[in-house]
């Protein structure tokens, strides 16, 4: 690997913080066998999302947390197995959101582009610039939520456990 392809991006915005894992990082692979829940699945490839791309999807997160700690039924629109850890854990994330570092990566499926933003605890600051931070339990403030950047469309926000979502669809 040439000097550089592993450099994370730190990047920042309104109420959050977080590190760019490249698609040309080990640990970019790592995330894909994380977020399938060890189902490697072939059409899966790393790609590099840019800050504005983190952007959108900080958006998309800060706006559902939003709906639905005010609307608990906005959760519906989750996959049935994310839905009861996430409404456990609204009251927790929404007070915290703002505080919890990120570790971003992106996967193609097929021509769609996907952000994935795992959430973690400040407390967690190990080398997290650097290295993955990959953490069991935690409630909603261990979360890994996945967004459909073409289809502008959240396909999985799971809180805590010691699983990631299992799918990107």
């Amino acid at each position: 690997m040439a000097a550089g392809q592993d450099a994370w991006e730190v990047v920042r915005g309104a109420g959050y913080e977080g590190a760019i894992i490249p698609a040309a990082s080990l640990y970019n692979k790592l995330f894909r066998d994380i977020v399938t829940s060890l189902k490697p699945d072939a059409t899966l490839v790393g790609w590099t999302p840019t800050a504005s791309d983190i952007a959108v999807a900080e958006r998309e997160l800060r706006t559902l947390v939003e709906r639905a700690s005010k609307d608990a039924t906005v959760i519906a629109s989750l996959p049935e197995a994310d839905q009861p850890p996430v409404r456990l854990g609204l009251p927790l994330v929404s007070g915290t959101l703002a505080t919890l570092i990120r570790q971003y990566a992106g996967f193609k499926s097929g021509a769609a582009r996907h952000v994935v933003i795992h959430g973690i605890p400040d407390g967690a600051r190990r080398p997290w610039r650097t290295e993955p931070v990959v953490m069991l339990g935690g409630g909603c403030e261990n979360f890994w939520f996945v967004f459909n950047l073409d289809e502008q469309r959240v396909t999985r926000f799971r809180c805590g456990s010691g699983e990631a979502p299992s799918a990107i669809h």
